[in-house]
């Protein structure tokens, strides 16, 4: 069986606001509501997926944090021409997302952030653009035990200042191609280097 490579997108959603040590990044307070996180797995998109969508697992990623406390969390990939992590990142912005917590999920390229609130019909926008599908392996979205009124939720002490998502994201549109999706052909130029 061959290895699939591709990006992917996480819809994940919050019934409650909470509070998660999302580790160099600090405690950041997530309120309710829904989340896209965008990604890539070129050492294996279903492995990748499969793990984001498994409750119990060891911290590795920033979105692990999230997709542990996430009421529910839904896999779409763009495969087998996959769509740049990076300009996923920025089509998401596009759609009317907004950037949310700046340098999550991105300490490997020059974006703002992977990881935006879902406004509106941003969601359905982002999916028709992209072009992505559902996550063709099983399982493809994780709902929590008992969903929305569950006790033992933690509440945030304080909440999110507001305005502090706005222009989170790289807003180099000047830049030619190659230079505003650098972070994405990395791998490709470290071949001709």
């Amino acid at each position: 069986m061959s290895v699939r490579r591709g990006t992917y997108a996480l819809f994940m959603s919050l019934d409650a606001g909470t509070e998660l040590d999302v580790g160099a990044l600090g405690k950041l307070h997530f309120p309710p509501g829904a989340y896209c996180y965008v990604g890539s797995a070129m050492g294996g998109l279903d492995q990748r997926i499969s793990r984001h969508l498994s409750p119990e697992k060891r911290a590795r990623w920033h979105v692990d944090r999230l997709t542990t406390a996430a009421d529910s969390v839904e896999a779409y990939e763009s495969f087998p021409e996959p769509v740049p992590e990076c300009r996923l990142a920025e089509m998401a912005l596009e759609c009317g997302m907004e950037p949310f917590a700046e340098g999550f999920g991105c300490s490997d390229c020059r974006c703002r952030t992977h990881l935006f609130r879902v406004t509106g019909g941003s969601r359905d926008a982002f999916l028709s653009v992209t072009g992505m599908s559902r996550h063709a392996g099983r399982p493809s979205e994780r709902h929590r035990p008992g969903g929305p009124g569950r006790r033992g939720r933690r509440q945030p002490a304080s909440v999110r200042p507001s305005g502090t998502s706005v222009n989170m994201y790289n807003e180099d549109k000047q830049a030619s191609p190659s230079k505003r999706y650098a972070c994405c052909l990395m791998p490709i130029a470290k071949l001709f280097n």
